[in-house]
């Protein structure tokens, strides 16, 4: 079954139109890095086994210490200007990007401010927040979520998380018991909360099961059938959409933003979104 991610990836392979620069993070490095593995392969070739280690257009720093600018100049900005040996992109995978001190994310934020077309740059990391925001801001970032996080763990079983799988994955168009369910929280903050964070939760692995097609990466990994839902509706943007919108509001929450006006945006939001992909 093919769904619109990967569609949507599909036609960038063959416009070689892939995007410059990705960011993936989880707390299990080793998790992140098979993720970007699996981005690559994906890309350069159609044989899953193929070992990208090896490969002449894949270059890899991984390092468990700081990560200097000599390492980043040699191996990624000095050697991206060479166009690639057997494929039509060159990959750099940098892991723990994280540890790069700053002079190394500055040598690599000029080369992501101005990338030769033909080069993906993937930065793996435990923790983006360690990363310069300038740098951040020009990844397309996929989060793995931390399943075994207490706080994940107690959205696991919230009373509204069918109501959402149900509206995002279009099982049903009855939105409306969510939305008012919705109002009927907003005397608790905390619940509130949680929801927005379930819903950052699901955006984030739909992108990330749109792209591996892993459930054992998913935080509801008993809803595989919701997501399949989920990125057979959406486009990867419009998730990645929803998701900024999701992060953006709950930044508002945190600011005391009126919550009847939080609530009626960003449900808005995400009905418009669901409503033009449903017309495509």
């Amino acid at each position: 079954m093919t769904n619109n991610i990967e569609i949507n990836v599909q036609n960038r392979i063959r416009s070689d139109i892939l995007f410059n620069a990705y960011l993936i993070e989880s707390s299990d490095i080793s998790l992140a890095k098979e993720v970007a593995f699996t981005l690559v392969r994906d890309v350069i070739s159609e044989n899953s086994e193929v070992d990208i280690l090896e490969h002449p257009d894949v270059k890899i720093i991984d390092k468990d210490s700081e990560i200097k600018i000599a390492d980043i100049r040699e191996d990624v900005v000095a050697d991206c200007v060479k166009m690639p040996f057997i494929s039509r992109r060159k990959f750099y995978i940098i892991s723990d990007a994280g540890y790069m001190n700053n002079d190394a994310s500055n040598a690599l934020l000029k080369t992501l401010e101005e990338p030769p077309e033909y080069v993906s740059i993937i930065l793996v990391t435990k923790n983006k927040d360690l990363l310069l925001p300038t740098i951040l801001s020009r990844c397309i970032k996929y989060i793995i979520s931390d399943t075994k996080n207490a706080y994940i763990k107690s959205l696991l079983h919230k009373d509204y998380v069918d109501e959402i799988f149900a509206f995002l994955s279009y099982k049903t168009k009855n939105y409306g018991g969510l939305y008012q369910f919705s109002k009927q929280i907003q005397k608790s903050k905390e619940e509130f909360r949680n929801m927005l964070d379930v819903l950052r939760l699901i955006f984030r692995d739909a992108i990330v099961y749109g792209m591996t097609r892993n459930k054992n990466l998913l935080v509801y990994g008993n809803k595989e059938a919701e997501y399949v839902g989920i990125i057979s509706t959406f486009t990867i943007e419009s998730i990645e959409k929803s998701l900024e919108i999701t992060e953006r509001f709950l930044t508002y929450l945190n600011n005391n933003i009126d919550k009847q006006l939080f609530l009626d945006e960003v449900f808005v939001a995400l009905r418009s979104i669901k409503n033009e992909n449903s017309r495509s």
